[in-house]
C-alpha cells in the first residue's frame, strides 16, 4: 500500500514538472538575457560567493552586506560552482525544478 502512495506521489512530482517544464520552455528558458535590476544584483552576489569574494555586491572592498536575503544568491552560486559563471540555462532549469517541487 505504501508503494502505491509512493508511485502516485512520483506520478504527481513528473506531472508538475512537465507542467512547469512547459511553462518555463514556452514563457522564459528560451531566453538568455543578462539580467537586469534586482535579478542583476541577486547574480553579482552570487557571481563574488562563486568566486570567493563572499556575500557582497562589491568585489574590490569585500564588505558583507545586508542588502539582499542571501538564500536565493548561495543557491545560484552553488550552481555556478558546479556549471560555470553566468550559466543562465542551468540557472533556469533548476529553478524550473525547485518550482515543480514546491
Amino acid at each position: 500500500m505504501t508503494f502505491q502512495l509512493f508511485q502516485k506521489k512520483l506520478n504527481i512530482f513528473i506531472l508538475m514538472l512537465l507542467i512547469t517544464s512547459l511553462s518555463f520552455l514556452l514563457f522564459g528558458l528560451n531566453d538568455y538575457s543578462i539580467p537586469t535590476g534586482d535579478s542583476q544584483q541577486y547574480n553579482a552576489y552570487a557571481q563574488n560567493i562563486a568566486l570567493g569574494d563572499g556575500y557582497t555586491m562589491d568585489p574590490v572592498g569585500k564588505a558583507f552586506s545586508a542588502y539582499r536575503e542571501p538564500a536565493y544568491p548561495f543557491f545560484v552560486a552553488c550552481i555556478y560552482f558546479i556549471f560555470g559563471i553566468n550559466n543562465f540555462l542551468a540557472i533556469k532549469i533548476a529553478q524550473m525544478i525547485l518550482l515543480a517541487v514546491t
